[in-house]
């Protein structure tokens, strides 16, 4: 039986227990990075390992996560309530959301293995905006990894709320990984162990293949616009780079701009090069755009670099 002595000395030289951290905990520690409403931003673990934001009441909170850095966006249902644009809340989402894209690309290096994660506002036992959240959906199944949402709920101006309600913040010191919370419940996990080489895509597949993603450059230089006729003139304009060629119809030139080597057009079109395209109505239905939206799209010219 061991002696009282060596009992306390064991308590003594045990390590004690690494506690879980709370917001109230690490929101004014200096390790603590905040981003604030309407804000995307990059932290690289470091002498800085939580990335923190509150304020979520009906807002999104949407990150990649790394074993090393994280993108972290929070997104309001509209940036400025006393903007009388009734599409500001949508021209402000995609505007977020390419930012976070574009965020990721500069980063792309610290993001070798990585998740993502969806945090949205509830009412009532409702999904609040849900146009919207299944926009931000679909952008972040382009990175093809299983992700979670979780939801939050809102509360009223003058409802009594904890301090941890609406905070999320990364956690990127732990030994074991990285770690995401909402209102102090861990909610995606990376771990050391995470090996994204076994998924079906690389990060320029997934990335690159959503219009909300920027993409490189793929017009090659000596592209243009040919004035010469060919044997689809009927049909339209012909569109030509050193690997091929590809056709617009001419109906869809009669609706369409072309500058330079970069062709505005009004539907979608079977042009193999880097153009740009306005967003039809049925493209935003399948982005599940609500229909106030679509009026906004329709006039938004995205990249692509193929369609079929």
């Amino acid at each position: 039986m061991a002696s009282r002595d060596h009992i306390l000395q064991l308590k003594k030289t045990t390590p004690p227990t690494t506690k879980q951290p709370t917001f109230i905990s690490i929101r004014d520690a200096p390790e603590a990075s905040h981003f604030g409403m309407n804000e995307v931003a990059c932290l690289v673990f470091g002498a800085q390992r939580f990335h923190v934001t509150s304020g979520l009441n009906a807002c999104f909170g949407v990150f990649l996560v790394s074993l090393t850095a994280t993108v972290s966006a929070h997104i309001p249902p509209r940036p400025d309530l006393q903007d009388p644009d009734p599409q500001a809340g949508d021209k402000n989402l995609l505007a977020k959301m390419h930012e976070f894209a574009s965020l990721y690309k500069a980063n792309e290096k610290h993001f070798t293995s990585y998740h993502v994660a969806l945090i949205c506002a509830r009412f009532e036992g409702k999904a609040a905006l849900p146009d919207k959240r299944d926009f931000i959906v679909k952008c972040l199944k382009r990175f093809n990894v299983d992700f979670p949402i979780q939801y939050y709920d809102v509360k009223f101006a003058r409802e009594p709320r904890s301090e941890k309600h609406g905070t999320a913040f990364v956690d990127g010191g732990r030994m074991d990984g990285a770690v995401l919370y909402l209102e102090d419940d861990p909610v995606l996990r990376v771990h050391k162990s995470s090996d994204r080489g076994s998924q079906s895509a690389t990060p320029q597949e997934t990335h690159h293949a959503n219009p909300i993603f920027p993409r490189p450059c793929t017009i090659p230089p000596d592209a243009h616009a040919t004035d010469q006729p060919s044997d689809q003139g009927k049909e339209g304009r012909v569109v030509e780079g050193p690997s091929g060629s590809a056709s617009i119809r001419a109906e869809e030139l009669e609706k369409a701009t072309i500058k330079g080597n970069t062709v505005l057009a009004c539907k979608k079109v079977p042009v193999v090069y880097r153009l740009m395209m306005l967003l039809i109505t049925r493209r935003g239905e399948d982005m599940g755009v609500d229909s106030r939206s679509l009026s906004f799209f329709r006039r938004l010219e995205l990249p692509i670099s193929s369609v079929t």
